[in-house]
C-alpha cells in the first residue's frame, strides 16, 4: 500500500488521488469499441426512471428503463452500460439480471441514492475482464457521498476478481489498485455479497457509519479480505472467508488514516492457503512470513477503539503464519476459536507489537479458546505472547498438551511492560505454562489470576519482574 512504499499523491489502495470519486469515471470505454449512444438508444436525462434492468445476451448487453418501456443504452461494453444505468436512474435501483459482466477498464461508480442489485451472488456477477494484467483497476466503487446524502445500496451480487487470468504483475507493493469492491463515503449498505479472486484486496472499507452483512470472501493474491482502512463507525457482521492471502485476513488500520470504532463481527474463517506468487515465499516453509496473519490490529497511530467478536478460525491449508496480532488500543478481540499450528515465527495471538506505534492501553482480549498443534520440531514463541503495557486478558483457554510451546509470554524486549491483568487463564502445555521475562527492559504491575497450569509445568521470570498472583493452580 502506498502509506508503506510512500507513494506521493497516493492512496493506501494504490489509487492516485485521481482516481478517487465518481466524477473522475468515465462512462464510455477507451478501446473503441463503440460510440456515445445515439439518441434512439438513450432516454433524455429528463426522463429518468427509479427502475432500470440491465440484461445480458450473448456479446450484447442492454440496459432497459421499465417505467417507460425505452432502452437507455446498448452495446457491447457491459461497465459503459451500467454506468449509464447507474448515472441514469440518479435516486433508483439498477437492477442487474442473471448474467456473467465483463467490466474492462475503469471502475463501476455507484454514487448516492443509488440501489445496485442483483439476482443473487450465484447468478449475477460483476467479472474483471481477461489479460487487464498490470492495467487492472477496482471493479466496483461504491460512494455513499456525504452525510446529506441518501448513500448507496450494493445487494445480491458477486464479484470475480479474475487474477488467474491477470497474474503478470508487478511484485509488492507496487501491484494494480484492483480491489473488488471499495466502500467509500458515508452511509453505504452491502448485503448478500461474494467477493473472490481479487488481485488486491476482496472488500475495502473507507468512510464512515457504512453496513456490510453477508459476505462470503475468498482469495486475495496480494492484500486481505476485508481492509478497513480509513474507516470510521462502520460494521461488518457475517462473514465466510476462506481461501489464500497475503497480508492480514481482516485487517483494522493504515498508516496516516483514521480507523476508529468499528466492530467485526461472526466470522467464520476456514482453509487459509499461501497465495499464488510462489516467487515471493521462502522454500523453507517454516521461514515462510505469508499468509502474514488472519486479523490484524495495526499498530498505527490514528487506530482505537475496534472490536472483532465471535471469530471462529478453523485449521490452515499448510504450513506457515495462522496468527492473530492486536495492536491498537481501547480495542476488542472477544468470543474466538482458533485452531490450527503454534506461531512459525510468532505467536499465535500476539498483544502488541515491537514498532513504537504500538498501544494496546485499554485492549480487551476475552473468551479466547487456543486449539493449537505444535509446528515443526524445533522450540517456537510461547502461544500467547504480550509485548505492551495496559491490557486484560480474560477467560483464555489454551487446549493441549501443546510439547513445544510457552503458553503465555510477557516479553520485555522490545519496551517495558506494565499493567497487564491476565485472570481465568487454562493452560495445557509441556513447556513452562506462563513466562515473565524482564531481562531487558523491566515488567511491573502485572496481575495474575485464577490460572490453571494443566500440565504442572510452572512459571518461569527472568529479570526485572514485579507482580501479584492470586489462585494459581498447578
Amino acid at each position: 500500500f502506498c502509506g508503506i512504499i510512500a507513494t506521493a499523491g497516493c492512496n493506501d489502495d494504490g489509487r492516485s488521488d485521481d482516481d478517487v470519486g465518481g466524477d473522475t469515471v468515465e462512462t464510455e470505454p477507451e478501446n473503441g469499441t463503440e460510440s456515445t449512444p445515439s439518441e434512439d438508444e438513450t432516454v433524455e436525462q429528463s426522463e429518468r426512471n427509479e427502475l432500470v434492468s440491465v440484461s445480458t445476451e450473448g456479446e450484447t448487453v442492454s440496459a432497459f428503463a421499465e417505467s417507460t418501456e425505452e432502452t437507455v443504452r446498448e452495446g457491447t461494453d457491459s461497465r459503459g452500460v451500467i454506468q449509464t444505468a447507474i448515472d441514469h436512474v440518479e435516486d433508483g435501483t439498477v437492477r442487474l439480471n442473471a448474467g456473467t459482466y465483463t467490466i474492462d477498464g475503469k471502475p463501476l461508480v455507484a454514487h448516492s441514492g443509488v440501489t445496485v442489485e442483483g439476482a443473487g451472488p450465484s447468478e449475477s456477477i460483476l467479472r474483471l475482464a481477461d489479460g487487464l494484467h498490470k492495467d487492472a483497476d477496482t471493479i466496483l466503487f461504491a460512494d455513499g457521498g456525504s452525510t446529506t446524502e441518501p448513500g448507496v445500496t450494493i445487494r445480491n451480487l458477486a464479484i470475480d476478481g479474475n487474477e488467474a487470468a491477470n497474474r503478470e504483475i508487478n511484485p509488492y507493493p507496487h501491484m494494480p489498485p484492483a480491489s473488488g469492491i471499495i466502500v467509500q463515503g458515508e452511509g453505504v449498505s452491502v448485503t448478500n455479497l461474494r467477493v473472490y479472486d481479487t488481485i488486491r484486496s476482496n472488500v475495502v472499507v473507507e468512510g464512515a457509519n457504512s453496513e456490510l452483512r453477508e459476505l462470503e470472501l475468498s482469495n486475495s493474491a496480494t492484500d486481505h479480505w476485508i481492509y478497513l482502512a480509513d474507516a470510521v463507525s462502520c460494521t461488518v457482521e457475517d462473514v465466510e472467508a476462506s481461501g489464500f492471502i497475503r497480508g492480514g485476513g481482516i485487517v483494522f488500520g493504515t498508516s496516516e488514516q483514521t480507523c476508529r470504532d468499528n466492530t467485526v463481527r461472526n466470522v467464520s474463517i476456514e482453509n487459509v492457503s499461501a497465495p499464488p506468487h510462489e516467487d515471493t515465499l521462502p522454500a523453507d516453509p517454516l521461514s515462510r512470513e505469508f499468509p502474514l496473519f488472519v486479523c490484524q490490529f495495526r499498530p498505527v497511530e490514528d487506530a482505537g477503539g475496534n472490536t472483532l467478536t465471535d471469530l471462529e478460525v478453523g485449521a490452515p491449508d499448510g504450513p506457515f503464519n495462522h496468527r492473530i496480532l492486536l495492536a491498537q488500543p481501547n480495542a476488542t478481540l472477544s468470543e474466538v476459536f482458533f485452531e490450527g499450528p503454534a506461531g512459525y515465527t510468532h505467536n499465535v495471538v500476539q498483544v502488541g507489537a515491537p514498532r513504537e506505534t504500538s498501544d494496546v492501553q485499554g485492549a480487551q482480549i476475552k473468551n479466547i479458546t487456543l486449539d493449537v498443534t505444535d509446528s515443526g520440531d524445533r522450540p517456537n514463541p510461547a502461544v500467547v505472547g504480550i509485548l505492551d503495557s495496559g491490557a486484560t486478558l480474560e477467560d483464555i483457554e489454551i487446549q493441549g498438551p501443546v510439547e513445544r510451546h510457552e503458553g503465555v509470554s510477557i516479553d520485555g524486549r522490545y519496551r517495558g511492560v506494565r499493567d497487564v491483568r491476565l485472570q481465568d487463564a487454562s493452560v495445557d502445555t509441556e513447556r513452562a505454562a506462563l513466562v515473565a521475562d524482564g531481562r531487558e527492559n523491566p515488567i511491573a504491575g502485572l496481575v495474575v489470576e485464577s490460572f490453571t497450569d494443566v500440565a504442572g509445568s510452572g512459571v518461569e521470570t527472568h529479570g526485572d519482574v514485579s507482580f501479584e498472583t492470586r489462585d494459581i493452580d498447578q
